[in-house]
């Protein structure tokens, strides 16, 4: 009876341990310890020690999100006025595009990267051209990953990068603001080209080395202050993402 008792209680325990064992992942079972800030949105959770991997990394808070490419021209309607609702198509489009350490304008920084990118956007129709001073076009700048902090005016934005806060530089250039000038070269969009806008910009970021979260754009300021029930952001803006 003793025996058999024995070998019952050694039974139990070897159930027992077997449980915790395999609720316990191979990394954990030989001593190893999860790295800190991970899963993060650019991490899956990650074991220090051999480098395996559990999961996916956190998802984006802003999946879903459309962005368009370089050198490609996009429609972007755009109210031209309130009462009446009428509307027209402005044309946007980003290029010069690059990632770079420094330049003659911007400084380098231990381990970050500049990304920069020129954003432009052209109103014409001259049939309508006295309604487009009281037309809105409004640039925006956001986080992929997640609703960054902005601070300092917009000088400045906090990002999570690999589990870790990084405080990111933002400058601002104006490079062109034309209002009600002759563009020929606008005829290729079906304009006469007469008494166009042309609003041109550059944006630059100060980003740890690899981020690729940060997301600029244009969209309709009169359709997002009258917030119609339809309403629909994705509809009224193109961004483009420095990825």
């Amino acid at each position: 009876m003793r025996t058999k008792t024995l070998t019952l209680l050694l039974s139990v325990c070897m159930i027992i341990c077997f449980t915790a064992c395999a609720q316990k992942s191979p990394c954990e079972a030989n001593g190893h310890k999860w790295l800190e800030n991970t899963p993060n949105y650019q991490q899956a959770k990650t074991c220090e020690v051999c480098g395996a991997t559990e999961g996916e990394p956190l998802k984006a808070e802003n999946e879903g999100m459309e962005f368009v490419k370089t050198d490609t021209v996009s429609d972007l309607t755009m109210i031209i006025d309130k009462e009446t609702g009428d509307t027209n198509i402005a044309k946007v489009w980003y290029d010069n595009y690059k990632i770079f350490d420094s330049d003659e304008t911007h400084e380098a920084k231990d381990g970050y990267e500049w990304r920069s990118v020129d954003m432009h956007i052209a109103l014409g129709d001259d049939t309508k051209f006295e309604k487009w001073p009281s037309c809105k076009e409004a640039n925006l700048d956001g986080e992929y990953y997640q609703d960054g902090d902005w601070e300092n005016d917009g000088k400045n934005i906090t990002v999570n990068f690999n589990g870790k806060d990084y405080v990111c530089e933002h400058v601002f250039t104006v490079l062109n603001e034309e209002r009600g000038v002759d563009r020929p070269d606008y005829k290729k969009f079906g304009w006469s080209g007469k008494k166009t806008f042309t609003f041109e910009y550059n944006e630059a970021f100060l980003v740890p080395k690899g981020f690729d979260g940060i997301f600029v754009g244009f969209y309709d300021a009169t359709e997002f202050e009258l917030k119609n029930e339809d309403y629909d952001a994705l509809e009224h803006q193109v961004l483009f993402r420095l990825d």
